[in-house]
């Protein structure tokens, strides 16, 4: 097969699915196209002209249902446009009663038709031409087309030829259509300017969970067409959840003018379980690389279809991914994308972009090649940077959970101290008070006449004391000094967040905290109760003399 055929196959199943949206169904040996309905009047014409080249690798079929009448038309072996089967009136079928001009065309066309034998070639553009007619007049009219590719046949023909060259793609209705990423994949191949042929593509089918193994169209291009193979599968099967996992953490921790959507680079890193496929694993691996390149940025910014990844850190670098090598050779930026990724770590994040902005500060020409081909030894330090950080940390952690454990203690020891205080002036004041309603009986006992005088005046002026000064000064003075324990405490506790969790916190608090607060309440309103309840009774019996 030539080149100019394979590229007018190639057109041919692309401009299926760009402009006619077909049904499309993956099987082991076929990829099937399907369309139905009453596609544009140049489509049928069209498709048999151009799968006529193609006639041993694909297969077909055009049926249809016009009126009570029903045909199927295909390709012959000889490249013949001829009935398939007898053409067939339905029985019971009420067709639409069409206007005498067409009823007559239809009758014509009816004869006709039936008059041709299984082997003679049809005069497909007249045949069509006249069924869009009728169709516009009203008749009913139900075009169903398939189209059949054999995988196995195209298989054994490009599985060695030299012109075949590869770039990605996937289907709609697998990968790209799941995770809505088309766009994205676009704007993506634009902006690393990665040296790839620009009229080519390769379809790379897979499921929801990530690329399968399996019998894959590998490609197709405007001036290529295709080849299979057993391509191999991602190093682990991606869930949906974990996709969105990895992308709330990107967005997180990165700002970005350009998103990548749900492509991330664990969709392109391919482990090989077959030969010969170098062309495409290494296409995939620098989009693998690229993407790791941008998940690592602390921003990314585009202009001029530029894409520039910046690294923030001691000092602020830029890399313009406008320059990509196609042969990587051992270097690779993804082993650092997976272990800074690994777990979502910020704080391995913050050190590779650390290490990597001292790499491309003050350097404008420091190319994504260098960044590549020092991955290895970036990532060598990170860890070791990242060890020592680790070894800091846990001893402060240490520290302080400690200080949270003593901090808890001596919350509990103030409040109590302050409890302690509210209960004993409480019952110091009971007792003055019934030591006061004692003095009141006995002085009545030995002089009435001196008591009807001065009780009033002494009672009010207690029963004024317990208001002013212990309702209104020394209890809110201890709430004030409560609530300056608990302030301190929580200011604190803010101090400490930054090494332990929240939920570290809370565990260490157990109900202390909790428990002490509602003690000092509920001891502070019961003293307040206590005073109300005294004063209401020194008030009472002042009004009594």
């Amino acid at each position: 097969m030539e080149k100019s055929d394979a590229a007018g196959l190639a057109d041919l199943l692309i401009s299926l699915r760009e402009e006619e949206t077909p049904v499309i169904t993956e099987g082991l040996d076929q990829l099937q196209f399907s369309l139905s309905g009453f596609p544009k009047k140049s489509t049928i014409p069209n498709l048999f002209a151009r799968v006529s080249p193609f006639q041993d690798l694909i297969r077909f079929t055009v049926s249809v249902d016009i009126q009570d009448l029903t045909f199927e038309v295909a390709i012959s072996d000889d490249g013949e446009i001829t009935l398939t089967k007898e053409v067939e009136i339905r029985e019971g079928d009420s067709p639409p009663t069409l206007d005498q001009e067409f009823d007559k065309l239809f009758s014509h066309f009816s004869d006709e038709l039936r008059a041709y034998s299984l082997q003679e070639p049809l005069r497909i553009q007249d045949v069509f031409e006249t069924i869009y007619q009728l169709g516009s007049a009203g008749a009913s009219t139900d075009i169903r087309i398939e189209l059949f590719v054999e995988k196995n046949k195209i298989a054994q023909i490009f599985a060695h030829n030299p012109a075949v060259k590869v770039i990605l793609f996937f289907f709609y209705e697998h990968l790209m259509k799941y995770f809505n990423a088309k766009n994205d994949l676009q704007r993506l191949l634009t902006f690393s300017n990665a040296h790839l042929p620009v009229n080519e593509i390769v379809v790379l089918l897979g499921d929801k969970g990530g690329v399968h193994c399996g019998t894959n169209i590998l490609i197709v291009g405007k001036d290529n067409w295709v080849r299979f193979n057993e391509i191999g599968v991602p190093e682990k099967r991606l869930t949906p959840s974990a996709l969105i996992e990895i992308r709330k953490f990107y967005e997180t921790e990165s700002t970005s003018e350009f998103s990548p959507g749900f492509l991330i680079p664990e969709l392109f890193y391919i482990e090989t379980i077959s030969e010969d496929i170098d062309d495409l694993l290494a296409i995939l691996r620098i989009l693998c690389e690229l993407l790791s390149v941008v998940y690592l940025a602390s921003a990314t910014r585009q202009s001029n279809n530029h894409l520039s990844c910046e690294f923030h850190g001691v000092g602020k670098g830029t890399i313009i991914l406008d320059e990509f090598p196609l042969e990587l050779g051992e270097a690779s930026i993804y082993e650092a994308y997976r272990w800074g990724f690994e777990n979502y770590s910020a704080d391995k994040i913050y050190i590779l972009r650390q290490i990597i902005s001292l790499e491309v500060t003050n350097k404008p020409e420091y190319t994504t090649t260098e960044l590549l081909q020092n991955a290895t030894r970036i990532l060598q330090i990170a860890k070791s940077n990242f060890q020592v950080y680790i070894r800091k940390n846990v001893d402060r952690y240490f520290d302080k959970r400690g200080e949270m454990v003593e901090l808890v203690q001596n919350f509990s020891e103030n409040v109590n101290q302050t409890i302690n205080k509210v209960v004993s002036e409480v019952t110091s004041n009971v007792y003055r008070t019934a030591g006061i309603l004692i003095g009141v009986v006995i002085g009545g006992i030995i002089d009435k006449s001196v008591i009807d005088v001065l009780v009033g005046i002494a009672l009010k002026l207690y029963a004024y004391y317990l208001i002013v000064f212990m309702i209104l000064y020394w209890l809110s003075m201890e709430y004030f000094y409560y609530f300056r324990i608990n302030q301190s405490y929580v200011q604190q506790k803010e101090r400490i967040r930054d090494v332990i969790s929240e939920g570290e916190i809370t565990r260490l608090e157990g109900d202390s905290y909790k428990n002490t607060r509602i003690y000092f309440l509920s001891s502070y309103i019961f003293a307040n109760l206590i005073f109300a309840v005294m004063i209401a009774l020194l008030l009472s019996i002042a009004n009594a003399f």
